[in-house]
């Protein structure tokens, strides 16, 4: 039973970056750093103090990058140094220059031996693009694919949200004393990543009185949605609760127990504890879980 406790502060937020390509990545960007459905006390707060960054090709079809100060940036000038997981966020009218410079990054993470998440962004109602076209290589190039429909749904966007602060905060860094020898690469291993489908979702809750059932409920939202946890290759639970829920240690590895029993044999699972500091006001506790199935068996684009 695996269990990750973070910080109660943000870490350092280079390992893990968010860049949007094209109209649809910019707007995913800005919306992304810019809009959460919680309290400001709860860990999502993290993302409203970083700077959006994306990437969109101008009039002339070049492909150029920026950020809120209006830096303009080419992909190869971005700094992925630090990077160990790169999110690419872009849609299925992605233009030419702009796949061009999503794969300049996917080759730069490449010869880092890091990893890209793919964020395709309304793909649900659009066919699938032919295997050799542009865009069917950037998208068989990711090693996990997560799937947004609505990005201005908080429903769609706010799993990411908690997935991805639950990533950047798990980049230990030597700060964790509680099983400090897991961090994001653990998360790695543990979805599995390479030709993966992500899928996420939140549930809410009041009380620790109705942790079971919100898990319950989890589970249940993934059969409905057709993904067989039993065929799942891994998944990760990341939990935040306020203070004055006192969980214990008994309680959150009960959790995941309860994930790991849902799971086929084999199959990984890893619990990711947010802290944060006490706040005031709503005392509204989200569990996360994404899981992660194979590729080839999930939706086409």
């Amino acid at each position: 039973m695996n269990v990750l406790h973070t910080s109660a502060d943000s870490g350092p937020s280079a390992a893990v970056r968010l860049i949007g390509i094209g109209q649809a990545g910019r707007h995913f960007a800005q919306r992304f750093h810019t809009h959460i459905d919680t309290p400001h006390h709860t860990p999502l707060a993290d993302l409203l103090k970083q700077q959006p960054v994306f990437i969109e090709a101008d009039e002339n079809h070049e492909a150029k990058g920026a950020s809120d100060s209006d830096a303009i940036l080419s992909a190869s000038q971005v700094d992925l140094t630090d990077t160990c997981i790169l999110c690419l966020a872009f849609g299925v009218d992605i233009k030419p220059a702009e796949i061009e410079a999503a794969m300049c990054l996917i080759w730069r993470m490449w010869d880092q031996d890091a990893h890209v998440i793919g964020i395709v962004l309304g793909a649900h109602n659009h066919p699938s693009p032919h295997a050799d076209s542009m865009l069917g290589i950037l998208c068989d190039s990711i090693d996990a694919r997560i799937d947004i429909a609505d990005v201005n749904v908080p429903a769609e966007l706010a799993p990411l949200q908690w997935f991805y602060v639950a990533l950047q905060r798990s980049v230990l860094a030597g700060l964790s004393i509680l099983e400090a020898a897991w961090d994001h690469s653990d998360v790695v291993e543990t979805l599995d990543f390479g030709q993966v489908q992500l899928e996420l979702f939140t549930q809410a809750l009041d009380e620790p009185t109705q942790l079971d059932a919100a898990m319950v409920q989890v589970l249940e939202e993934f059969r409905h949605r057709g993904v067989w946890l039993e065929q799942a290759l891994g998944a990760v639970l990341v939990l935040w609760a306020p203070s004055e829920y006192q969980l214990t240690v008994r309680v959150v590895r009960g959790l995941g127990r309860s994930l790991g029993e849902a799971l086929g044999e084999g199959a990984l699972h890893l619990t990711i504890r947010l802290r944060s500091r006490p706040g005031l006001g709503d005392q509204t506790a989200y569990l996360t879980v994404a899981v992660s199935i194979p590729r080839a068996r999930s939706a086409a684009l």
